[in-house]
């Protein structure tokens, strides 16, 4: 059967703007009349993908694989030098960055909500990354949010029949077309970073360990690794096969949707280490016996032992950096390396561009995500094997490491306050309240609110970020954001971190410690009760 490229005419929809992770809408909107295609031919135009290289993938989630297919047929149309299509289109976040990277592609396409709701009745969602594995710059996502609103055809080649749920290549006009093993290339670079034998001879010694998969994408790498390679039990692997719908599962490992594993933690049946992943498989939930490690604390001790991984050891640390809200414990492990520490926006394509032009190698944020230099991305089963090399080499427990931390630098104590389906009046109320406190006094020490605004120097962007800093003395700090990834009304959240540099005091649970700060932040929230404390 021939192929001729066929000009749709359509209609542009005013609500595809970019956030921190690409365009994030329910499964409903998406599966408008043409939504995903004029989304898709606006990338492929602003972005100039005639005669690049491009890989797609995604999450698994309900609406991923006809979503691929659509896009092939529009990358065909628009003459596409090479498409590479993940086996099954199930691709991880930090895998679709190692591609990227490995095949030295143009662009990555990845469909994916992350840690929302899967399924017909879920989120779906688009994000778009450049060369250097990481998510496309403000600017160009801006240039395509404008193409949007005035899109009126698009390109396509309706009869294309390829099947990528097999290991296969194809030609169709003048674009290639090839299925690739997307878990071969991730395990392959997770061998070379760490020290598997090393790993090995930990889980021989009756180490045990518990993973929990969601029936989101990270299963499928996390069998590989752990089952095939590390030699777990595969009974130690949970709901790691890919569905649709995620199984119904909540795909987001914090203390509400992961209580199932901190409850085991606490119980005598408890394994030495717990690991949980998100929906995308960047993000990582690290629990030890009576002990959850926060994220903070996580960035901080990955950097404080790299020495121990083979790949970093011999490379170096260049510098380390983490988003605004994420607590300063690595800044001070950073200072004691005599490294740089930078300090971003929230969303991962910040991480960017210091990752390219080498300033670090690490780099992590307050909501489970934590990566390096090895990927564009933040990669939550990187970040689990990080510690159990880490454990190998030390052979402590995980609780003793993350006090090791605290006893060492002092404790940052650190929690996160989620507030869901808050209306814009009550958000604008809020922000206010926080505003207002700006040159007042609290707990005897003077108050400071002062916008974060960032600066980047290689990109030549200034971001207004609309997250606000309340700093109150040198020891605590309130950071005021909305969240940019929900789909539907406002999240907003609210981070309170307080520095313990007495040893003799740094044991305690976060809520107690910080109870002397509920009033303000009563005040602040309206006695508005957080519906996640993390």
């Amino acid at each position: 059967m021939s192929l001729n490229i066929e000009t749709v005419k359509t209609k542009p929809y005013l609500n595809q703007e970019f956030g921190t992770s690409g365009v994030r809408k329910s499964v409903k909107v998406f599966k408008q009349e043409n939504y995903l295609n004029n989304l898709l031919w606006a990338i492929f135009t602003v972005g100039d993908f005639k005669n690049k290289t491009i890989v797609l993938g995604g999450d698994g989630r309900y609406f991923n694989k006809e979503a691929i297919l659509t896009a092939l047929k529009m990358l065909i149309a628009c003459n596409a030098k090479k498409v590479y299509i993940a086996k099954n289109g199930w691709l991880s976040t930090p895998a679709i960055s190692i591609v990227i990277k490995k095949y030295k592609l143009d662009y990555g396409i990845i469909f994916s909500a992350s840690h929302n709701p899967a399924g017909e009745e879920g989120d779906f969602g688009v994000k778009v990354n450049s060369s250097n594995g990481s998510g496309i710059n403000k600017k160009l996502c801006s240039q395509i949010y404008e193409y949007t609103k005035k899109i009126t055809s698009y390109d396509i080649v309706q009869n294309v029949n390829f099947n990528i749920d097999t290991i296969q290549k194809n030609k169709f006009l003048n674009t290639e077309v090839e299925v690739i093993d997307s878990v071969y290339d991730y395990t392959s670079l997770m061998e070379h970073i760490f020290d598997f034998n090393k790993i090995k001879d930990l889980f021989k010694q009756n180490f045990t360990m518990k993973y929990e998969g969601y029936n989101a994408i990270t299963g499928i790498y996390a069998k590989d690794i752990f089952f095939n390679k590390l030699n777990v039990p595969l009974e130690s692997l949970n709901n790691i096969q890919s569905l649709e719908d995620f199984g119904k599962h909540h795909a987001d490992p914090n203390s509400l949707y992961a209580k199932h594993l901190i409850d085991l933690s606490k119980s005598a049946n408890s394994p030495d280490i717990i690991f949980a992943s998100d929906g995308d498989g960047d993000r990582n939930l690290i629990i030890g016996k009576n002990v959850v490690v926060s994220p903070c604390d996580s960035l901080a001790i990955l950097l404080k032992y790299a020495h121990f991984i083979p790949y970093y050891k011999q490379m170096g640390i260049k510098g380390v950096a983490r988003s605004m809200p994420t607590s300063r414990a690595v800044d001070v492990v950073a200072k004691a390396l005599n490294i740089n520490c930078y300090e971003v926006p929230t969303g991962w394509r910040f991480f960017g561009s210091l990752l390219e032009n080498n300033l670090i190698t690490f780099c992590g944020e307050e909501s489970y995500g934590t990566g390096s230099i090895h990927c564009g991305e933040k990669d939550g089963l990187w970040a689990m094997l990080f510690w159990l090399n880490i454990i190998a080499e030390l052979k402590l427990p995980v609780k003793e490491v993350v006090e090791n931390l605290w006893k060492t630098y002092g404790r940052y104590y650190f929690s996160r306050l989620d507030y869901f389906n808050i209306t814009q009046e009550i958000k604008e109320n809020i922000f206010n309240n926080f505003i207002s406190l700006n040159n007042q006094q609290y707990l005897e020490k003077q108050v400071f609110v002062t916008e974060f605004v960032y600066t980047d120097n290689f990109l030549k962007e200034v971001i207004n970020t609309k997250a606000y800093i309340m700093q109150i003395g040198k020891d605590i700090r309130l950071i005021l954001r909305a969240s940019g990834t929900d789909t539907s009304n406002i999240t907003l959240r609210l981070y309170v971190e307080k520095y313990q540099s007495d040893t003799s005091n740094i044991f305690e649970e976060s809520s107690v410690y910080i109870k002397d700060l509920l009033p303000l932040i009563n005040k602040i929230t309206l006695n508005i009760k957080p519906n996640i404390i993390d």
